[in-house]
């Protein structure tokens, strides 16, 4: 169906958008061409009361997911991907509405400073891509027009609960900015990832590091060359770290020698 195969790469384009840039900055655009068809959509006399009766109904985006669920019969793996669809969906709005201005960096590192069992630890995209596969699972063998409203609500409920919180950690970050630990945050989550998938699935992306400034890029390196780690892994990575710095268009020569005072410590 070539509806579902616009949904999926929508999905997985935005999922990976939500983990490594902020919501708001996420335009809806390409989907609002996708989602009018339900515009003339009859919510009032596709569901029973009270929920059709609700505002959230009525929305454009609501109207599309319902009037897909009812009118086809989808598999388990297209109801998956059409409730991700949906709870990306919500997310951004939500995140739109609470945080309309927001700095990439901030929060990412209020995402770093999350409990262990927050759904966004380990990023926007996977939590909820994993929360919505989980109602989806859950609600699947259910799937009518006097459920559909529930699960409608349960989708958009999850998801306000999970982002209210990361917004008001954001807002209590900015109000009192710790610029050393957002530095240092920053430097673990790169050095993290390039240790375990190299430099290509950094969560920063080519345009983010290249909007750091140099005191940012001398503690990434100073936070890996200063912990004990294996001396061909170390010269390996700032080998690579110097490389990935000229593809992104960092030519700061003070920096360039700060690497090569590294290597040669190491090489030694």
């Amino acid at each position: 169906m070539q509806l579902l195969n616009q949904i999926e790469s929508f999905n997985n384009s935005v999922k990976v958008k939500l983990d490594v840039s902020c919501p708001t900055s996420i335009s809806l655009q390409e989907i609002n061409l996708i989602v009018a068809t339900a515009k003339s959509y009859d919510i009032k006399n596709a569901i029973p009361p009270p929920f059709n009766k609700f505002k959230l109904m009525n929305t454009l985006h609501t109207k599309f997911f319902v009037k897909t669920v009812l009118d086809e019969r989808l598999s388990k793996f297209e109801f998956e991907e059409l409730t991700e669809f949906i709870t990306y969906i919500y997310a951004i709005l939500i995140f739109k509405r609470y945080l309309p201005f927001c700095d990439v960096d901030i929060l990412q590192y209020t995402l770093s400073s999350l409990k262990h069992n927050h759904v966004f630890k380990q990023g926007i995209g996977n939590g909820l891509k994993n929360l919505a596969d989980k109602i989806a699972e859950k609600h699947y063998s259910d799937i009518n027009s006097e459920n559909i409203g529930k699960i409608v609500f349960e989708i958009r409920q999850r998801v306000v609960q999970s982002i209210k919180s990361v917004v008001n950690t954001y807002l209590i970050i900015k109000r009192n900015p710790k610029p050393e630990n957002i530095c240092n945050s920053l430097a673990e989550r790169y050095t993290n990832e390039i240790l375990m998938n190299g430099i290509p699935d950094c969560p920063l992306t080519h345009e983010q590091l290249s909007r750091l400034n140099s005191e940012i890029l001398y503690k990434v390196i100073f936070e890996f060359c200063n912990t004990k780690r294996d001396k061909y892994m170390t010269e390996k990575y700032l080998k690579n770290f110097a490389e990935f710095l000229k593809t992104i268009g960092i030519t700061d020569n003070n920096l360039s020698k700060c690497i090569a005072k590294y290597l040669i410590k190491i090489t030694k």
